[in-house]
């Protein structure tokens, strides 16, 4: 597994600034323009380096568990764009990707190291003319690592996301859904998922 890099020494808002548009951009969903930009914001702020195993469980359902290690860092990213209830939003936001990227898993979809390398190189070009780009040269020297480093230390992240959209979008040609109807049906899916996890 790559190794995963922590955010250090510059606003969190600096690197969303940008990376705003950069996740995973090949395989949005059909939210709107902005709420996949907002999407894109929050996920450019989150480290997602896996919780230690022997951190504070949280939360634990039959196949996903919530550490408090992962969620902290999740919920200083929200407290950083002044969102009020980061834990909160926290705790959803790993739940719905755990589930989601476990029954895509189930459902027999993955991510290839080509597709994975492919957004690598998509960010890496997106990253090169955007706004603030001086902020994340910054953070890179900071971090002691090169630019590829960081995109690399994401794969797992893009991983995850790859899959995820595979899943949904495979959901909605299935059951024919329409734009206006999926964000919902989407939620009410992820709903489902999260209650068969019989959370504790």
């Amino acid at each position: 597994m790559f190794k995963k890099t922590r955010l250090v020494g510059i606003s969190a808002l600096m690197i969303a600034s940008i990376l705003i548009t950069a996740t995973a951009a090949t395989y949005t969903n059909s939210r709107s323009t902005a709420e996949q930009m907002e999407q894109s914001r929050i996920w450019a702020q989150i480290d997602t380096a896996p919780a230690p195993q022997n951190d504070e469980i949280l939360i634990e359902g039959k196949n996903v568990t919530v550490y408090k290690d992962e969620t902290n860092r999740i919920a200083e990213r929200y407290a950083a764009g002044d969102v009020d209830n980061g834990e909160e939003l926290a705790i959803s936001y790993i739940l719905r990707r755990e589930v989601l990227y476990n029954a895509g898993i189930d459902n027999n979809f993955t991510a290839t190291d080509a597709e994975v390398q492919a957004v690598i190189q998509q960010n890496e070009e997106m990253a090169k003319n955007a706004i603030g780009r001086e902020f994340f040269d910054e953070y890179l020297e900071t971090a002691g690592i090169t630019e590829h480093e960081y995109w690399i230390g994401q794969s797992d992240k893009f991983k995850k996301e790859i899959v995820i959209e595979k899943y949904l979008s495979d959901i909605r040609e299935r059951n024919n859904i329409s734009p206006e109807e999926w964000n919902a049906f989407e939620d009410n899916w992820v709903k489902s998922l999260i209650e068969a996890e019989e959370i504790s």
